[in-house]
């Protein structure tokens, strides 16, 4: 659930008219604080190994989805730079998952 409220609230805050932009006040920032969260929700809610592909090509075709909206709005315009910083957080996501990973699992064992 959390997984999908954040979805939603992400494609609202992608596609609705504001004054000024919600979130950190850098744009760039808000598009990587929001993939990282997705990427970590997404493991949340499917955790199989295998499902590590799919969940990645998901959210980046959802970014990538964002822009293609955001190009036909006109009070918003698309950026290939905001596609950058979503994937950037799909690959920080995975470098601390990979580094916080073996910690975990000493600590939890």
């Amino acid at each position: 659930m959390a997984f999908v409220a954040s979805l939603s609230l992400i494609a609202f805050l992608a596609f609705a008219e504001f004054d000024e932009s919600p979130g950190l006040s850098y744009d760039k920032a808000n598009h990587l604080l929001a993939f990282l969260v997705l990427t970590g929700l997404a493991e949340l809610a499917w955790p199989a190994p295998a499902l590590l592909g799919p969940r990645l090509v998901g959210l980046a075709l959802f970014g990538l989805a964002i822009e293609l909206v955001q190009a036909v709005l006109p009070y918003r315009e698309a950026s290939g730079w905001d596609l950058l910083a979503d994937l950037l957080g799909l690959a920080l996501y995975l470098l601390l998952r990979r580094l916080t990973r073996p910690l975990l699992s000493r600590l939890f064992d």
